[in-house]
């Protein structure tokens, strides 16, 4: 996931040649559909960690009252902080994986290749 984060900003080259119309519209369209199944593609795995986290968050507390061992505290802990604390990560996640990439990408292309975006998100 860190590799993820870490390759989610826009290559400057890019940013720079949409900023400068260095490229043609078919170019710009590649670019973007690319960026829209790398979006998908990170939409899945990021859904299916979603999942599995809420299963987890689930099964947690119910394992520990099968096993005779639940602790108030720990059951407090377990059902009301952890899952807060991990909605707090997942939508820092979510930012950095999909929002700072398409505010980036969509800022550069607005300038000259706006039309663009517009036919792409009708075509969806």
């Amino acid at each position: 996931m860190i590799y993820s984060i870490g390759i989610t900003s826009l290559d400057k080259e890019i940013k720079d040649g949409l900023l400068c119309n260095r490229y043609k519209e078919d170019e710009v369209r590649s670019i973007y559909h690319q960026y829209l199944e790398l979006k998908k593609q990170r939409y899945k795995g990021f859904k299916t960690a979603g999942m599995t986290l809420v299963v987890v968050f689930v099964l947690m507390p119910l394992l520990a009252i099968f096993s005779g061992r639940a602790n108030i505290i720990f059951l407090i802990v377990q059902l009301f902080l952890l899952p807060i604390f991990a909605l707090l990560c997942l939508g820092l996640a979510y930012y950095f994986m999909f929002g700072m990439f398409s505010q980036q990408l969509r800022k550069a292309m607005k300038v000259h290749y706006g039309h663009i975006i517009e036919e792409m998100d009708h075509q969806k």
